[in-house]
């Protein structure tokens, strides 16, 4: 149709035709499109739209666009339909499509709509906050709410996110901050700022490799406000990021954050050397890394408070020898620092065979 909608609910659509921006009439209709929406997505040559509330349960669609002027009609061929309503469910909160399907998220459920019928999905109890929560990627629809990261391809939905990314998901106090996006390797969803463990995490995002299957937890300068396709002057297809300061930047490119150095920080699971009943002492081990200079160790133990990181030396090569010097029946280690210029690699620990004292006190 060749032009963008801009709606919000409250104010009266627009639409962008690529010179001007148009009030009335133009390729949606605008006079005649139903008011009070906020969602709106294109599928099979129809117009819908929802997020009505006074009718939070409706999803309207237009007559389909016709085949000269490619506008679409509100008043001829249009209609709506009503989305069932199930206990706890709540009103529509995003329009998404995937081959073969419009999908209708609730906030507690989600629905199918294949062009002449719905489908009883009521048992489907996964929804999604907000539009900004779904993104689209080689045919698959991922959407983020409070139990974690899902996934379909139009069929009951797939859990995701693992473990630790779930406990970021939970940490979450406003979805309305989440940001979501695709390319055609990843997903991104922005959650803004959280706590984990006591731990306090700055513009986080979780970032899903499709292939592998595989989390990464990333942290920003900045606070990230939207994220869009866009298609630069060379047509080539880029996945951009507006900040909360009116920049636009490419996402997952370069080796600066906004000029800045990129943060990075590794984290071990709990160890035990042999047996978690027992008490060890870690005299000292080394850090093998690649072209890391100037970060910080640290080492936790459960002799620790919950949270509390011990500073224990700094990364001076590629062979680190740091002095661990801590007591406990298990311990975590964490290396930490910024790099600007790219290839830093974290090569993993390694304990001599006299540097861990066991005590026989089982």
């Amino acid at each position: 149709m060749d032009s963008c909608l801009r709606i919000n609910g409250n104010d009266a659509p627009k639409a962008f035709n690529g010179s001007s921006w148009v009030t009335t009439g133009g390729a949606f209709d605008l006079a005649n499109m139903p008011s009070n929406v906020n969602l709106c997505l294109e599928w099979k040559d129809r117009v819908y739209v929802a997020g009505d509330y006074t009718s939070p349960d409706k999803l309207y669609y237009s007559g389909i666009a016709d085949a000269s002027t490619r506008a679409v009609s509100w008043t001829s061929g249009n209609g709506y339909i009503m989305m069932e309503q199930e206990d706890g469910g709540g009103g529509i909160t995003a329009l998404a499509k995937c081959p073969g399907y419009l999908l209708v998220f609730k906030r507690r459920s989600l629905k199918r709509w294949d062009g002449s019928s719905t489908y009883p999905d009521d048992m489907v109890r996964q929804g999604t906050p907000t539009q900004e929560c779904v993104c689209y990627s080689r045919g698959m629809v991922a959407f983020l709410n409070e139990q974690g990261i899902w996934g379909t391809v139009g069929s009951m939905p797939k859990h995701l996110s693992d473990v630790r990314v779930d406990d970021f998901i939970q940490a979450i106090t406003d979805f309305n901050k989440v940001q979501a996006g695709a390319d055609e390797k990843h997903l991104f969803f922005y959650i803004g700022d959280v706590t984990v463990d006591n731990v306090s995490y700055s513009n986080v995002m979780l970032k899903y490799n499709i292939d592998y299957q595989t989390w990464d937890i990333r942290s920003y300068y900045q606070e990230i406000k939207a994220i869009a396709d866009y298609v630069d002057s060379n047509s080539k297809r880029q996945l951009v990021m507006g900040d909360d300061d009116g920049n636009v930047g490419q996402i997952n490119t370069g080796l600066t954050d906004m000029t800045k150095s990129i943060p990075w920080t590794v984290e071990t699971h709990k160890l035990e050397f042999t047996s978690r009943v027992k008490t060890k002492n870690v005299h000292k081990f080394y850090l093998h890394t690649e072209q890391m200079k100037g970060g910080n160790v640290f080492v936790k133990t459960d002799e620790d408070s919950k949270g509390s990181w011990s500073p224990r030396g700094v990364i001076s090569g590629d062979v680190s020898e740091i002095d661990s010097g801590r007591t406990g029946r298990w311990f975590q280690f964490k290396a930490s620092g910024s790099s600007n210029s790219g290839g830093d690699r974290y090569l993993g620990l390694e304990f001599s065979d006299n540097s861990i004292e066991v005590h026989e006190n089982a």
